[in-house]
């Protein structure tokens, strides 16, 4: 099996996968139990803040995870032909109710991000 290599990201880069990925991996834990969630996302990038926005249903493990504890880790992915970007945020939620449309919005202080590129070398 080849070797896998990789290389570190900078900011610009890292900010391109988060613009131009579509999904991502939400993980948190309770009581030393981890969860994991594909979702949806929106970026924003306000007076030097990054924020991830989600939406999840009110109830539900995840709901009930957020609120008790807000410190998440999200994962976002980029592939090319012949490598794989990968992005991991480490952030704080905060939850923000819809009643009347039965769901929770959640913002997402990013205050940690890193990312490499995965690929394998040309002999």
């Amino acid at each position: 099996m080849p070797d896998l290599h990789y290389m570190e990201l900078n900011l610009m880069q890292i900010f391109d996968v988060l613009r131009k990925a579509e999904l991502t991996r939400l993980a948190v834990t309770l009581e030393d139990q981890p969860y994991l969630v594909p979702l949806h996302y929106q970026l924003e990038v306000s007076q030097g803040e990054t924020l991830i926005h989600i939406v999840i249903p009110n109830q539900g493990h995840l709901a009930d995870i957020l609120q008790v504890s807000g410190l998440v880790c999200l994962e976002m992915e980029l592939a090319g032909c012949a490598w794989l970007d990968t992005v991991i945020l480490e952030g704080l939620a905060r939850v923000h109710p819809h009643e009347e449309l039965e769901v929770l919005g959640v913002s997402i202080l990013v205050t940690e991000m890193t990312g490499r590129r995965f690929f394998q070398p040309t002999s």
